[in-house]
């Protein structure tokens, strides 16, 4: 009995050590930091200020202010707004944007303000590395997969400097998105207008040269011409035969020297020297005797073909600067803000209620996750 007394006690005493060391454990490794946290978040952390707004980028609807077969030849319709609000994003989170803010807000003064410890703000900034890295954690841009906006949420340690600071990013992210359907409108149509000028100037070359052409031959459609000599040449070969005919019929009745065979003679024998000359006008030019008809209506047939291909060609010219045109006022977008960037009230960060909660969960899990460890390897030992 007395053995057993002696065992009964000593357990107790064991169990009062072990319970004396957990709480010692206890208070040490849990107690002791979230005090030193809750200190940390209520006195010496420095407040935050949360300025938001919300964007979205639009596209002119040049469907209502076109016509319908130029809207279809442009493909006008066919918006591409996600790839468009993505680089809005990527831009407000670009260096481009730091350095814009620092130069127009001076950013690096705010953050790095003398007025604060480097206790109460947990950084320095030496060079432009950090600042970018001390930036990225100011600010937040989520788009909404649905309706396409886009919400920028910027910290500062002054309410009015969040509200200017998120004001300054939408305006720049404005002039972005602009700047970027400009210059793809302008060095489109600065291509487009090039090649149309060297249509247009091919196409007053042919002109030239065909009147050129006319003048030289003094012919205004060598075409028209030759088939109005043949015409000719035709009326006088078949009045030449037809007079043959009467010729040999009042020959087969009258002598030779009567009136009216001379004068048929007379007759035939001047349609032989018309269809003579006929002849020769058709084989030989109007203007030089030894440019032969048919190579001038060669020659007319190539600079009026090559004419009409190149008008051909400045019509598709026109068609191709119009679409481009359609297509720069396409390219024109303009930024929407749906909620102009907000003056907070109060500070949203540190928010030291969900801070200090969140410290003592993970606190107690370490603490029971490091007993358990040691627990098992005593009794493992």
């Amino acid at each position: 009995m007395l053995v057993c007394c002696i065992m009964e006690e000593g357990n107790k005493c064991i169990m009062k050590k072990i319970n004396n060391i957990i709480r010692k454990s206890l208070f040490l490794y849990v107690l002791v930091p979230w005090l030193l946290f809750a200190i940390y978040q209520s006195f010496i952390s420095a407040p935050r200020y949360e300025s938001q707004s919300k964007i979205i980028v639009k596209q002119p609807d040049g469907m209502s202010t076109m016509d319908p077969s130029m809207a279809l030849l442009s493909g006008l319709g066919a918006t591409n707004t996600i790839s468009d609000i993505q680089l809005v994003k990527l831009f407000i989170e670009s260096v481009d944007m730091v350095e814009h803010l620092e130069q127009e807000l001076q950013l690096a003064d705010h953050l790095d303000t003398q007025e604060l410890s480097y206790l109460s703000k947990l950084y320095s900034i030496n060079n432009k590395d950090d600042l970018y890295e001390v930036y990225s954690k100011f600010i937040t841009v989520d788009i909404e997969e649905l309706s396409s906006a886009v919400t920028i949420k910027v910290q500062a340690y002054n309410a009015e400097y969040a509200r200017k600071l998120n004001a300054e990013i939408v305006r720049h992210s404005e002039g972005f998105i602009n700047s970027i359907g400009h210059q793809l409108a302008k060095s489109q149509l600065k291509f487009i207008n090039k090649e149309h000028e060297l249509t247009e100037s091919k196409l007053r070359d042919s002109k030239s040269a065909l009147l050129n052409f006319q003048h030289k031959y003094d012919l205004l459609d060598p075409e028209a011409e030759g088939m109005a000599i043949q015409s000719i040449t035709y009326g006088l070969e078949s009045s030449l035969t037809k007079g043959t005919v009467e010729l040999k019929a009042l020959q087969s009745t009258m002598s030779e020297h009567s009136p009216m065979v001379i004068a048929k003679k007379a007759e035939l024998t001047a349609l032989k020297e018309q269809l003579n000359i006929e002849r020769k006008r058709l084989s030989q030019g109007p203007a030089d005797e030894e440019v032969k008809l048919s190579a001038i209506l060669s020659e007319y047939s190539d600079l009026k073909m090559n004419l009409e291909l190149r008008l051909k060609a400045y019509m598709s010219s026109q068609i191709s600067l119009e679409k481009s045109r359609v297509e720069a006022y396409r390219q024109l977008k303009h930024l929407i803000t749906i909620q102009a960037p907000t003056e907070p009230i109060n500070n949203k960060y540190p928010e030291i209620g969900y801070n200090l909660l969140l410290a003592f969960i993970i606190l107690i899990m370490l603490f029971a996750i490091v007993r358990i460890i040691t627990s098992t390897i005593k009794e493992l030992s």
